[in-house]
């Protein structure tokens, strides 16, 4: 069997990556398909030939489309907000131009939606509706055995006019039961750090998040229980991206790395203990890091930590259900500061209780911490999160497309484009500052 894997084509393009879509425009990184290298690599594993296609780093001409699907038995598309219905039709096109392939496409977007996407879009066989990777496995078995779909579970699938739910599949345990993500399916040479130009790959040392942000579709993906992976699997699988791909850079892609602190403690001995030349950042929200862990991440190898810190507003983190508050976020940030970490800070304006006073309050306490990066979002109402059910309650967004690029929630005196004004001076102001980039260039 010929499985063609695909990360669709858009304009800007778009890194779709689990719980995260975004454009590549920021300081233009363009982050290597996890998910999708690593569906290649249980399906590699079964004996069948898989191609990764990564429209964020890859041009593809619009006619050459046609002869890559007619070439794959099965054709497997990510979709991701705000790209979600065009990629959608994308993966159509796929049957289009080979009715006999299966087609597929996963990603939050899709599950949330799945009803809808397989209604509107008549060339999808098969949503995934978790965690992809055994499901994507067996859809691609019973194909080759010439099976229905029906059979598999985890998928929401099309027999005929008719649109049906497989039994839940159960999350994959243990983690080290996956193969590493087959990253020959790349060029790994085209994923890079910004202003560094090292090259970057993507490493999943746990999955689930035991916490029900708001904006979060994260548990629609992986759970809320956090399952790890040995410390030593995730040694093994760096120290193997280093001599095979030459790549000394990482990112612990995980839902809240700090999560288990057991785990992070024993992940950094043992990575101490390889020696490994590499350096890796990570994410963390501020009540589950202490300066015990910081001390150990740093001398493991970890360069940058960024903080969730989304709000000062109490109002808006409550209604978040975040469970912090301005103090904790001010001690986690000096905390990493002290253990010699940079800094990164990610702040969601305009969530259900805030007003544009706690806004502009927000920005400034931003701009006062010692960060050394701050990302500011716009609140989006992602398919499948509570804020999306909330907002549709309320009446607050009309469309399933959202951006954190751009404001679609319409809250009681905080208009999208007052909120979109906003966001750009939060950034300017951030940036504006000389020590910004004077930290940047010693480092």
């Amino acid at each position: 069997m010929r499985v063609l894997l695909v990360n669709p084509p858009a304009e800007p393009p778009h890194v779709r990556e689990g719980r995260c879509t975004q454009a590549t425009g920021f300081w233009g990184v363009a982050w290597p398909p996890l998910t999708l290298a690593s569906c290649a690599a249980v399906v590699h594993a079964d004996g069948h030939e898989t191609r990764i296609v990564d429209c964020a780093v890859e041009r593809v001409a619009r006619e050459r489309w046609p002869g890559l699907f007619r070439e794959a038995d099965v054709v497997i598309a990510a979709v991701g907000n705000p790209t979600g219905e065009a990629d959608c039709a994308f993966a159509a096109r796929a049957k289009e131009a080979n009715p006999r392939a299966v087609v597929m496409v996963l990603g939050t977007y899709a599950a949330a939606l799945a009803p809808a996407v397989l209604k509107a879009h008549g060339g999808i066989d098969a949503v995934v509706m978790a965690e992809p990777e055994y499901a994507v496995r067996d859809a691609v078995r019973a194909v080759a055995g010439a099976r229905s779909l029906e059979a598999v579970a985890g998928l929401a699938v099309r027999v005929g006019s008719v649109i049906t739910a497989t039994p839940a599949r159960p999350w994959i345990e243990p983690l080290d039961a996956l193969p590493f993500p087959r990253w020959e399916c790349v060029d790994t040479r085209r994923y890079r750090l910004p202003v560094t130009r090292r090259k970057l790959l993507l490493v999943a040392p746990l999955r689930g998040c035991p916490f029900s942000c708001s904006f979060c579709t994260a548990p629609l993906y992986y759970g809320h229980k956090v399952r790890t992976r040995s410390p030593a699997s995730v040694v093994q699988e760096i120290a193997r991206n280093v001599s095979a791909f030459g790549v000394h850079d990482f990112l612990m892609w995980a839902e809240t790395f700090t999560i288990d602190r057991a785990f992070v403690l024993e992940l950094c001995g043992a990575l101490i203990r390889a020696g490994l030349p590499i350096r890796w950042s990570a994410n963390s929200r501020v009540d589950t890091a202490d300066r015990e862990m910081l001390d150990a991440m740093r001398a493991a190898g970890c360069r940058m930590v960024s903080f969730g810190i989304e709000s000062f507003s109490p109002a808006a983190l409550e209604q978040a259900g975040k469970r912090i508050d301005a103090g904790m976020c001010e001690a986690a940030v000096r905390a990493a500061r002290a253990a010699g970490l940079w800094t990164a800070g990610h702040f969601v304006l305009g969530l259900p209780g805030d007003t544009e006073g706690s806004v502009r309050e927000t920005v400034r306490r931003a701009c006062a911490l010692p960060l050394d990066l701050a990302q500011f979002y716009a609140a989006a109402p992602f398919a499948g999160s509570p804020l999306w059910r909330e907002a549709r309650v309320h009446g607050w967004v009309d469309a399933p497309e959202v951006s954190q690029s751009a404001p679609s929630l319409t809250l009681p005196g905080l208009p999208p484009r007052l909120l979109g004004a906003m966001i750009a001076r939060a950034k300017r102001r951030f940036y504006a500052r000389p020590r910004r980039w004077l930290g940047w260039l010693r480092h």
